[in-house]
């Protein structure tokens, strides 16, 4: 049985084998064991006999898992949308995105659901190529190669937008 526990071990004294040998210690773990949180009860040596730790019960109680709810169908073309704008550049996000193509100009970050759809949002095409731990929803990133190329967007059309479905 493999347990993990915290345990001091500790020298018991010099001269005859049987003193002179590292052994475990059969107390409770110290400031260290109250960090790590509760440790697993395991088989102890008491005096000459070994008592067996309690074997764990398994709950009775049945609990079922909430349904997931489905994905609302994707926007038909043509369709329009109000969303909220950010960008982000290379660097320092110059790593490979979430979907099929090459990092590039005319990407956008988006919900996971919208991966690979294409849209118009000011007179720009963009496609949904990667993802965010931030982008959800009605919410899209577009990508630059330089941040000031990103300012200058925000600063001429805001961050606030309607796109228009196209894939």
């Amino acid at each position: 049985m493999a347990v993990l526990a915290l345990a001091s071990v500790f020298w018991r004294g010099k001269g005859d084998d049987d003193a002179s040998r590292h052994t475990l210690a059969d107390r409770q773990p110290t400031a260290a064991g109250a960090l790590l949180g509760p440790v697993a009860p395991a088989d102890r040596v008491v005096g000459s006999a070994a008592v067996a730790a309690p074997t764990p019960s398994p709950a009775t109680e049945q609990v079922s898992p909430s349904p997931i709810p489905s994905d609302p169908p994707p926007e038909p073309l043509g369709a329009t949308q109000e969303v909220y704008v950010t960008f982000y550049s290379c660097p320092p996000y110059c790593g490979d995105p979430a979907g099929a193509l090459p990092l590039d100009e005319g990407q956008a970050a988006c919900d996971p659901r919208w991966m690979g759809r294409r849209f118009l949002l000011n007179e720009s095409w963009w496609i949904c190529n990667d993802t965010g731990g931030l982008v959800w929803g009605a919410h899209v990133d577009l990508f630059f190669w330089s941040e000031p190329e990103g300012w200058a967007y925000l600063a001429e059309h805001g961050t606030e937008g309607v796109l228009i479905w196209q894939e």
